[in-house]
């Protein structure tokens, strides 16, 4: 990512910049390792020599040399022993004890002798742990102190240990041969000694490379564990939310416990729902969690769609959108009720295909939703819309229900108060104690309970009354007046209920009789019609038609006269004025009639 990179640009200005002004640094820890080193190696290897020149020394009756031995190594211990000695000190202790070695070893064998081997030592060393330079004038100096040895033993004033060690032109050719030599280690440690440097420089640039890019490393997989984390904490979270968002049956429940549960969980200053109003011109604040939110509420804070408001636009784009408090987008935080706010995300309310409103989260932190955060509250606001919508379908089909049940029920009254037409009431009775008063009697808990349409208790001298409404499809066409003992305890919880489940049973029970009866009737009628119907199509002969029709309604309508007469009306039509003429028979003569008594109606009685 962005992040990643500009992290490893600046970790490798960082390493240049250190490497820059570490390699002399690590040039001189590379020096003091070595010269800790050879202490070492010399302080092992001393122990020897002291030792074999001891012995020689015996040999040979030089016992002068025997403390000269002993302190030079006494010398050394001390040196690879304090740690605060100087580092310059310890080189050129180191240097001075080959150079006092070669002296001796000159003074004991001459040029023939190992002298020049420890003279060549010293320009290595000074030139190697200290600097070239110096290397050139150690070489110098041990050319100088060779020549000089040469000329003591040239001129007598030391006895040579050798035959022709006193030929001065053996010593020119000794000094030339260990400037060579000389030259060509300084030579050798001038050329080894800076690529060494880079390499070592090249060295600590890739080991402070790879340390940083592990460090990177490790700092990466830590973020991303903790960005996985949020993220599975998140999913965790919305469909928690998204599982009690199915729960609810009641929209203003369902959209303020949204808004509380999402801040809750999310840690959001602000959380707040809008929803379209019926025009789908405004978008109407209906749920938040912040007291800023519910001041709006308060107020009735609305937005117009496609203004100049982030929830407008993304209702009327239909895509989520996330805003800074910076730049251009700064305006858009200018609300005195949630002065805290520093960045919000507005995410569509969507279902099948139709934006129903905006979900509003907003931050106090400058920069707090990313892509991520997005998609996962994307999911989150559909399953409230879907939840929304699945409430609004719940609410349109109870409505339905309702007003089915009212138009079922009117009818099943009309339908009953049809029926109590044809008897003015219906009244059983069961009173073997003769405790019950005349039958025309209507209690005042009966009509109480009619009323209302709820049971009702009432008190007498020796018995308690409850009176339960017969319900049709919610309306009440009659009552049932039970009367219990009080010597018995009255109506107890369980008898009451029990009373009226059976009171309810009944109501469907008279309901059932009546639409079979109903059925029945329909059914006989239709069977009368279907039966008259073929009778009178049995012949084409009209006078015979005429008289099984006569004949047959009156027979199945049970009709004391039945008088059917044809004719047609004479009608004088003038333009823009319709009068109707008198009634005259045409082509068929008299009356048809049929049974007993039938007569001719009089003229003023005719129907047509």
């Amino acid at each position: 990512s962005g992040r990643d990179q500009s992290m490893s640009e600046v970790n490798r200005d960082e390493i240049a910049a250190r490497n820059a002004g570490t390699e002399s640094e690590d040039l001189q820890i590379l020096r003091k390792n070595l010269l800790a080193r050879a202490l070492k190696a010399v302080a092992v290897a001393g122990l020897l020599a002291v030792a074999v020149g001891v012995y020689e020394s015996l040999v040979r009756q030089d016992l002068w040399t025997i403390p000269f031995y002993i302190g030079v190594y006494a010398l050394l211990l001390f040196v690879l022993f304090w740690k605060k000695a100087p580092y310059v000190f310890r080189v050129l202790v180191l240097a001075g004890l080959f150079y006092v070695i070669g002296i001796v070893d000159f003074i004991q064998e001459g040029r023939g002798g190992s002298a020049r081997i420890f003279l060549l030592l010293i320009p290595f060393i000074i030139s190697l742990l200290l600097s070239g330079k110096g290397g050139i004038g150690a070489l110098i100096f041990i050319g100088v102190t060779m020549g000089c040895v040469g000329a003591a033993f040239s001129l007598g004033y030391l006895p040579a240990p050798v035959v022709n060690q006193t030929n001065p032109l053996n010593w020119v050719v000794g000094i030339v041969m260990l400037l060579m030599a000389g030259i060509f280690i300084l030579a050798s440690n001038q050329y080894m000694i800076p690529h060494l440097v880079t390499a070592l420089a090249q060295s600590r640039k890739l080991t402070d490379e790879l340390v940083a890019y592990r460090d990177g490393l490790e700092t990466l997989v830590v973020d991303r564990t903790r960005a996985l984390q949020r993220r599975t904490r998140q999913l965790e979270i919305a469909s928690r939310v998204a599982r009690e968002a199915a729960e609810f049956h009641d929209l203003e429940h369902l959209l303020k416990a949204m808004a509380r549960l999402i801040s809750e969980n999310f840690g959001f200053y602000h959380t707040g729902i809008f929803l379209l109003d019926e025009e789908k011109r405004y978008a109407v604040l209906r749920a938040a969690s912040s007291e800023g939110g519910q001041q709006m509420l308060v107020r009735g804070h609305r937005l117009r769609v496609g203004e100049m408001s982030v929830v407008g636009d993304v209702i009327e784009q239909g895509k989520p959108r996330i805003v800074l408090n910076a730049g251009d987008e700064a305006k858009f935080f200018d609300t005195p009720d949630l002065p805290g706010s520093r960045s919000e995300m507005v995410l569509p309310l969507r279902v099948r295909g139709e934006t129903i409103g905006a979900l509003d989260v907003q931050s106090t932190d400058a920069d707090a939703f990313d892509e991520q955060d997005l998609t996962i509250l994307q999911t989150l606001a559909d399953q409230i819309a879907l939840a929304i919508a699945n409430i609004r379908l719940f609410e349109e089909l109870q409505e339905r229900l309702e007003t089915e049940r009212r138009v079922y029920g009117r009818l099943s009254r009309e339908a009953w108060q049809k029926l109590f037409s044809t008897r003015q009431e219906w009244v059983r009775r069961y009173d073997p104690a003769g405790v019950l008063v005349d039958a025309e009697h209507w209690s005042p808990a009966m009509k109480q309970a009619v009323q209302t349409g709820n049971s009702v208790k009432s008190m007498e001298e020796t018995s308690e009354i409850l009176a339960v409404p017969i319900k049709v499809r919610g309306e009440v066409i009659g009552v049932l007046n039970g009367h219990r003992s009080l010597a018995s305890g009255g109506w107890s919880p369980e008898s009451q209920t029990l009373l009226e489940t059976l009171t309810e049973q009944l109501g469907q029970a008279l309901e059932s009789a009546r639409l079979y009866q109903d059925t029945q009737r329909r059914a006989a009628r239709e069977q009368f019609v279907s039966e008259a119907t073929a009778h009178m199509r049995e012949t084409l002969d009209l006078e015979t038609v005429l008289q099984t029709a006569i004949r047959e309604m009156h027979a199945g309508l049970g009709l004391q006269e039945a008088e059917i007469r044809l004719g047609i009306d004479l009608l004088d039509v003038t333009p823009g004025k319709v009068q109707t003429g008198q009634l005259r028979q045409t082509g068929l003569g008299g009356p048809l009639a049929a049974g007993e008594g039938a007569s001719p109606a009089p003229a003023d009685k005719q129907e047509h």
